[in-house]
């Protein structure tokens, strides 16, 4: 007679496109922890896990079969970040256009207080050297 338990049922994340690694990671934990031990279980649970659009871009190869390892490539494959996008998903930060403009630094002038403390520190040198006496 069928129990409940008797069959293991994985709750899979939603499925997001600029994370599909972690995405993995996070199902093959529930894999384990539901003890889904059978691949072509595993890849039955993540198709259904995918939207639509993604499936049928999937190569026929994959759609056809059960292999699990052919799909959790081709689908980390197809999106794939570049190092930059990661850190761009994770850290966001805007760049202060003002700062980096180069121009705008070689126009800038030093503040008079800048001049008054050369003048000031070519006197003191002068006279004596900084209060250092000289050996």
């Amino acid at each position: 007679m069928f129990q409940p338990n008797d069959h293991p049922i994985a709750i899979l994340p939603l499925f997001k496109k600029t994370a599909s690694t972690d995405w993995f990671e996070n199902s093959e934990m529930q894999f384990q922890l539901q003890n889904v031990i059978c691949k072509t279980t595993r890849f039955y649970y993540v198709i259904i896990s995918q939207p639509l659009d993604i499936v049928s871009s999937l190569s026929l190869k994959v759609q056809r079969g059960t292999d699990y390892d052919a799909l959790k490539a081709e689908l980390l494959s197809t999106f794939k970040q570049t190092k930059p996008e990661q850190f761009q998903e994770k850290e966001p930060f805007k760049i202060n256009l003002n700062l980096m403009n180069v121009n705008k630094i070689e126009e800038r002038q030093p503040p008079e207080e800048s001049n008054e403390i050369k003048v000031v520190l070519s006197k003191n040198k002068d006279n004596s050297t900084f209060g250092f006496s000289n050996y």
